[in-house]
């Protein structure tokens, strides 16, 4: 596998060539964006490691050229010395897909990379005829709507813009899992509160779901519905599609507690995380929203959901607020069919 690397300083370039060859990678090393981009536009690599402060064109630069010139770029990963709150939200927000601050431990940076690329990597899915066709346990329904949201790659933006547009109604509770660890989580809480009316929490272990609620997942940990509430239920199970929180199992409890009561919303990331889990929201009757590929920062997550057949909606970013709002209205009146 092939790694380009935009690193100005010789000897940290050096150093980051030595662990990466070491691992069997094949590199290329460039001093700055602007070589960094030519090079990107003559060859395909398997992942971007870029510092941050580099001349004529720095890497959260290079972040945004790369994201708007290539239809599907590879992953990028900002290495830098900055460490604090700001610099890291400022990356991620940029469409960077992870963030290492230096001085970092080669096997951790291996392990990261690693897990990028593999996201990068996946296959479509295929349809999987055994997903669940109603609800399980209880035979009836919670008393409002669950609209489970999933993003990764450059969902901060994409959330910023769709989280004022979501109403505190009574008949829907909110559910967001966001690719990503603790210390963004932790401010992405925060942040999202300051955009809309909804009341927006951190999801705890055993927390009641109530309407009206935006509940985000919080890092290294996997979000999961459970019937007695409905409640939240926070899981160390393994990781899924190379990420913990992962969106699919948020998706399959949502279908099994809510049914036609469920909404999947699949917005911007890379990998195909959410996919397989909108199709069991799909099989229960439950409705799936799918941002439009084409105004996305990283597509693969949203074409991935689309190539199984799946989309009651697929709608551009600014239209994703008033999709969700008229999903929440037909589905709050959903019931089981009478053989359940």
């Amino acid at each position: 596998m092939k790694i380009l690397i935009a690193e100005d300083d010789p000897t940290s370039a050096l150093l980051l060539t030595k662990v990466l060859e070491s691992d069997g990678y094949e590199v290329v090393a460039t001093a700055d964006g602007v070589q960094a981009m030519a090079a990107m536009r003559n060859q395909r690599f398997d992942a971007v490691l870029t510092d941050w402060m580099m001349p004529n064109m720095d890497g959260i630069s290079l972040v945004r050229r790369a994201r708007a010139e290539f239809e599907s770029p590879s992953p990028m990963l900002v290495i830098t010395a900055l460490s604090s709150g700001d610099a890291r939200k400022h990356a991620i927000d940029a469409g960077a897909d992870d963030y290492l601050a230096k001085p970092y431990q080669p096997q951790k940076i291996l392990q990261r990379l690693s897990d990028c690329i593999g996201r990068a990597n996946q296959p479509m899915p295929a349809p999987r005829p055994g997903a669940p066709t109603g609800v399980s346990g209880p035979r009836t329904l919670p008393n409002h709507v669950a609209v489970g949201i999933g993003t990764s790659t450059g969902g901060p933006e994409a959330l910023r813009e769709l989280i004022p547009h979501l109403s505190p109604d009574s008949r829907a509770a909110f559910l967001l899992v966001l690719h990503g660890p603790d210390w963004m989580l932790d401010t992405f809480t925060e942040h999202a509160q300051s955009l809309t009316r909804v009341k927006t929490i951190q999801a705890t272990h055993g927390v009641a779901i109530e309407p009206g609620s935006l509940y985000v997942c919080p890092g290294d940990r996997h979000m999961v519905i459970v019937p007695e509430g409905p409640s939240i239920t926070l899981s160390d199970a393994p990781p899924e599609n190379f990420v913990r929180p992962s969106v699919d199992p948020l998706f399959r409890s949502i279908a099994s507690v809510y049914g036609p009561r469920g909404i999947g919303v699949v917005l911007t990331g890379m990998g195909r995380d959410a996919s397989l889990g909108a199709q069991h929201v799909h099989a229960a009757g439950g409705k799936v929203i799918v941002q439009d590929p084409t105004t996305a920062i990283a597509a693969s997550m949203p074409r991935s959901t689309i190539s199984l057949g799946l989309g009651n909606r697929i709608v551009p970013l600014r239209d994703l607020g008033g999709a969700i709002a008229e999903c929440v209205s037909d589905a709050s009146r959903a019931e089981l069919p009478a053989s359940v």
